[in-house]
């Protein structure tokens, strides 16, 4: 691994790190792909997959002060790719639903009320015969005998 500013204590195997412009650009580099190809795991969408992790990425940047060790880096891109993927299937489930829903009453407002369409329209020529001679408009439109 070719992070910069990494000491690795003898003791417990831990691997400190201090995430600073160049650190952080190390671990993109080092995990990108990686978390790319665990998203798209889940989303089945290359282009949404990467949105994931680049948002997760920058979530890292604004808490990297929160970060002591590489561990807690890596457990933490993971986590939160997975999170923020299967958020993003919730939302699409969410949303499919919302839209088969509209779909349904649409499709329910057609068959039931065929003619509304021809109702306002309707509705359109008898306003305008108002001012005028409503026996001759009436008659005119064809609602009138």
């Amino acid at each position: 691994m070719a992070l910069n500013l990494i000491k690795k204590d003898k003791s417990h195997s831990v691997v400190s790190i201090k995430l600073d412009e160049q650190e952080f650009h190390n671990i993109f580099k080092e995990y990108y792909a990686a978390l790319c190809s665990f998203a798209f795991q889940y989303m089945e969408d290359a282009d949404m997959s990467a949105d994931i992790v680049q948002d997760v990425f920058a979530k890292l940047w604004q808490i990297r002060d929160d970060f002591f060790y590489l561990h807690q880096v890596k457990a933490f891109l993971y986590t939160a790719v997975r999170n923020h993927a299967l958020n993003e299937l919730e939302h699409s489930k969410v949303a499919h639903e919302y839209e088969q829903k509209i779909i349904a009453v649409r499709s329910y407002r057609e068959t039931s009320y065929p003619n509304e369409s021809h109702h306002a329209v309707g509705f359109g020529r008898q306003k305008e015969c108002r001012n005028s001679r409503a026996s001759q408009c009436l008659s005119r439109n064809g609602t009138y005998s």
